[in-house]
């Protein structure tokens, strides 16, 4: 009967610092990742807008170029929410104003599948029903 044959496996030091090393990258991209994310966002943004800024840059100094530039959006993104706002305003109000009504609709489909829900489905259906209750006896008071 022969002997089983022996295998060394013979690993320098470098190569197990090599793998050491990529385990603690791949640890710290992990930990880091939102920081990392939101820095490639940052990139993106600030690649899109350097044209514009060089552009604009030409007849003023960086500086009033960027605030200028930022002012402007400001401006955009307040007129599209002085546009939109009132009217999401007003939609959620009717809606927190309708809700016992659709709860109510809901609910005897909520009550027909009680048995196949899950814990958390309970958990839901009850919070619903409580509120429902307690908005109809608003109503009624």
């Amino acid at each position: 009967m022969e002997k089983p044959r022996q295998v060394t496996l013979d690993v320098s030091w470098s190569a197990l610092l090599k793998v050491v090393a990529l385990a603690l990258s791949l640890w710290l991209i992990v930990l880091l990742r939102e920081i990392l994310i939101m820095l490639l966002v940052v990139f993106i943004f600030v690649a899109a807008v350097n044209p514009t800024i060089s552009r604009m840059q030409k007849r003023m100094s960086r500086l009033w170029a960027v605030i200028l530039f930022y002012a402007v959006m400001l401006l955009i993104v307040a007129a599209i929410s002085y546009a939109f706002l009132p009217n999401l305003v007003r939609q959620i109000q009717e809606l927190v104003h309708n809700s016992p009504a659709i709860i109510a609709k809901v609910r005897p489909w909520l009550d027909s599948i009680q048995g196949k829900w899950p814990e958390a489905g309970f958990q839901f259906m009850y919070l619903c029903k409580a509120w429902s209750e307690a908005a109809s006896e608003g109503r009624r008071g």
